[in-house]
């Protein structure tokens, strides 16, 4: 016997339950993130990859003067169609921060060559750098918490 629409149907309705019971299917993806945005795992490990191989090009050195400090990887955000990536990149000491990332925008073509090199990819991302100053703004936070314990009594 050849499948019909309505034994397929059938199938389907003996399957809801699963659903139902909020078990997700097998080609079902559950959200990443708190947008409702679905990540297949497959970028998820394209993500993991071009941040390991980011952070090794960044031990390495480039060679600009404006690249000082230590500059380390805190978040890789890769689009849904794989085109663009921003990273998120910490800078200490605090100052250097926007001249390093300046740097790494000027750099940008040049470190895409290197990663191209790392990481096989039919397509690499255009890398677009930010800072990440989450950890100044937690530091300001628990500093505030803090002095607020010191005066209640």
């Amino acid at each position: 016997m050849s499948w019909s629409a309505t034994r397929r149907s059938r199938w389907r309705a003996l399957r809801a339950p699963d659903a139902a019971m909020g078990r997700p299917r097998h080609h079902e993806r559950a959200p990443d993130d708190a947008s409702g945005n679905a990540r297949s795992p497959r970028q998820g490990h394209l993500e993991a990859r071009l941040r390991r191989a980011l952070q090794t090009i960044l031990a390495r050195g480039l060679n600009d003067p404006r690249i000082r400090g230590l500059v380390s990887v805190t978040e890789l955000d890769l689009s849904p169609d794989q085109a663009s990536a921003i990273v998120r990149v910490s800078v200490l000491p605090a100052p250097y921060g926007p001249l390093a990332v300046a740097g790494l925008r000027h750099a940008a073509p040049r470190i895409a060559g290197e990663l191209g090199r790392m990481v096989r990819s039919r397509r690499l991302p255009t890398l677009r750098f930010e800072l990440d100053d989450r950890l100044k703004k937690e530091a300001a936070l628990d500093a505030l918490l803090a002095s607020d314990r010191e005066e209640s009594p």
